[in-house]
């Protein structure tokens, strides 16, 4: 009696805050949480760097059931977003002040005062390359590298229009210097800046703008693991949605997708990257996320993993199976 208890607890879910899932990765925290404030007053929002998922709390029950229905599986970007309902004690204590309060008080605060803390520590960790954030989308390459000076490699991010053509900004850039120290000293400086009306994001960037020469002299005993395997993937995914999905956290060597007879996929993909790093990056991010509903699995490939290989151990399972069946009938 006492297990079922403690089950049932376990499993109780909140009224008020949400749980969202599905996220891409160029989500941008102001316009998702003023997708939930159509539906209410919220009283806080958390949007996590790895941006996987967010928590939504809002003041009022009925508004959150309201948001839920209105929602749940709504287009953001070019995602479906997932709801569920967080657990009871997703947050160890109530709400200081609502997230509007919040956003007022931040804005009103002396400009130092706004800017996000910049540890030391982080730069240990710095490659070369600053992501920035909010840009405005009419904002150019020559633009952002004259507020950068001097810079090693720059680009902005841009999405294709109906011609296909890679010409729409999406609202950041990557800025790569020639030291982590240089790198350092503009995000400190830069922070908050304003740059064509809009006030600069500047973070740390785990996208390497340019693969390191020096992983080709590794020796074979020291292959960096670059390949992924993504498995449980929804069969209404394309190519595209999983190239999408992970380009974001990088350069992509290859994306490949096992079809079946029919022309339809098998329900994997071996995605490769230029970059150890970029490949972790993306492991570490997409591990607990979800495509069209279904939780992507992702494990490490190896060079063997073709698909040749899955053929041969898929051959040998079943081969196995049929083997256990006729002793079972002898």
């Amino acid at each position: 009696m006492e297990g079922a208890a403690t089950k049932k607890s376990s499993a109780e879910r909140s009224s008020t805050v949400l749980l969202v899932k599905n996220l891409p990765f160029s989500t941008d925290e102001t316009a998702l949480a003023q997708l939930f404030r159509t539906y209410g007053e919220l009283a806080r929002f958390v949007l996590p760097p790895s941006k996987t998922m967010a928590l939504v709390e809002f003041m009022e029950a009925s508004e959150a059931r309201k948001a839920f229905r209105m929602l749940a599986y709504k287009k953001f970007q070019h995602v479906p977003l997932y709801l569920e309902w967080a657990p009871v004690k997703v947050f160890k204590a109530p709400a200081t002040m609502t997230y509007s309060d919040k956003l007022k008080a931040a804005s009103s605060g002396p400009a130092a005062a706004t800017r996000p803390d910049v540890e030391a520590d982080n730069v240990a960790e710095l490659d070369n390359t600053l992501c920035v954030k909010n840009l405005n989308f009419t904002t150019t390459e020559a633009v952002l590298k004259a507020a950068f000076e001097k810079v090693g490699y720059l680009t902005i991010a841009r999405k294709k229009d109906r011609s296909g053509k890679l010409t729409l900004s999406m609202g950041f850039g990557f800025v790569e210097f020639g030291t982590a120290a240089a790198a350092k000293k503009a995000m400190q400086s830069l922070q908050g800046n304003l740059l064509e009306g809009h006030a600069m994001d500047i973070k740390v960037s785990r996208k390497q703008l340019q693969p390191a020469k020096a992983q080709a002299a590794k020796s074979a005993a020291n292959v960096p693991k670059t390949k992924v395997i993504c498995r449980n993937i929804a069969f209404e995914a394309t190519v595209k949605d999983v190239r999408e999905l992970f380009a974001a956290f990088g350069q992509l060597k290859t994306v490949r997708m096992p079809k079946k007879f029919d022309g339809k996929h098998r329900g994997f993909a071996f995605i490769e990257f230029l970059t150890e790093a970029e490949a972790k990056s993306a492991f570490a991010a997409l591990s607990s996320s979800h495509l069209y509903g279904r939780h992507l699995v992702l494990e490490w490939a190896e060079d063997a993993d073709d698909l040749d290989t899955l053929r041969a151990k898929a051959s040998r399972d079943l081969n196995s199976i049929q083997g256990k069946d006729r002793s079972i009938v002898r």
